[in-house]
């Protein structure tokens, strides 16, 4: 199985809400605003780590390795989200249900990353139910090439991955696991406001 190691980078408006850190994993903030002149008493340790988490235009860091063992890294932001998509051409949410849409930008860091972001990506509604990407492409883009992705450093890809919720649920947070959510990392979280 391999190594997955998420971080976030988030900017500095959204530092102030967000508390960052993981359970079994290795989570660290990429920037922090400069902190104001303070006493210098020791401040408490937290007793319990925060939720990897944040807003919509939150990043995380995603490492791994690649097939022969090579250390991968890249980002993935959450861009867009879309609370009703229309399917492109034939691929239409099925009676009773509907379409969202969650855009997102991912770029290569360090080796080549590549995986499916439809085994990646997940939205949870308020329903408390796990709603898995639908696969299809929806109007407003391409969900990456049938969910493929692969990046090398410097390199950017973006694309949507929709998700199928009945009219009764909407969609609370979503959430990616290089892993595919098979319990081996903790996936960074966007909540949807």
């Amino acid at each position: 199985m391999k190594k997955i190691t998420v971080t976030a980078a988030v900017t500095a408006g959204s530092l102030a809400a967000l508390g960052l850190g993981a359970c079994g994993g290795s989570v660290t903030k990429a920037s922090s605003p400069p902190s104001p002149a303070k006493s210098s008493a020791p401040k408490p340790a937290p007793s319990t780590p925060a939720p990897l988490s944040g807003p919509v235009g939150t990043t995380f860091k995603v490492s791994g390795t690649d097939n022969s063992g090579n250390s991968t890294v890249y980002t993935v932001t959450l861009v867009q989200f879309l609370p009703v998509a229309q399917g492109a051409d034939y691929q239409q949410a099925d009676p009773g249900h509907y379409l969202a849409g969650a855009k997102f930008r991912i770029t290569g860091v360090t080796g080549n990353s590549s995986d499916d972001s439809n085994n990646d990506a997940q939205a949870t509604g308020n329903d408390s139910q796990v709603y898995e990407p639908a696969m299809d492409d929806i109007t407003s883009g391409t969900n990456f090439n049938s969910g493929d992705f692969q990046v090398s450093p410097g390199q950017t890809q973006i694309g949507w991955v929709s998700f199928q919720l009945p009219n009764s649920a909407k969609v609370t947070s979503i959430q990616w696991s290089a892993d595919g959510f098979m319990g081996g990392s903790t996936p960074g979280t966007w909540k949807i406001s």
